[in-house]
This record gives C-alpha cells, sequence and structure tokens, in this order.
C-alpha cells in the first residue's frame, strides 16, 4: 500500500503549502492550528493523500488522545 510519501511529490508539496497557510491564516481568527502530520506519519494512504477508514479512525484516536485531547 502506498504511504503519504510515495504519493506524487506535487501532492506532498501541495499538502505542506496547505499546512503553512493555515498555521499562519487560523491563529489571527481565533483559531488554534494543531499540526497533525505527525501523528499520521506511519498511516498508508490509498493514493497518496487519503486515508482509509480504518486509518482515518487510527488518526482522529491519536488526535483525541493527543493534542486535542484537552479541548472535550
Amino acid at each position: 500500500a502506498p504511504t503519504k510519501h510515495e504519493g506524487s511529490a506535487s501532492a506532498e508539496s501541495k499538502r505542506r503549502q496547505i499546512a503553512a497557510w493555515q498555521q499562519e491564516y487560523l491563529p489571527g481568527r481565533g483559531v488554534e492550528w494543531y499540526d497533525m502530520h505527525p501523528l499520521t506519519l506511519d498511516l498508508p494512504t490509498r493514493d497518496g493523500v487519503h486515508y482509509d477508514q480504518a486509518n482515518y479512525e487510527i488518526w482522529a484516536t491519536r488526535a483525541i488522545e493527543g493534542p486535542l485531547g484537552g479541548l472535550a
């Protein structure tokens, strides 16, 4: 199965571009931004970008148990 790093270089570049924009834009609008990239490094994707349902569930669990845990 492909991983996010085995997807196209342009897809990875676009993800980084979007993350940089979010990190800059959102805090100025009162939205805290969390870097989720470390939570997904080992999760394979179907197309270099999107996860299957099981891996989205793993990602969500990691987020809730990690950086988003104090928000509930």
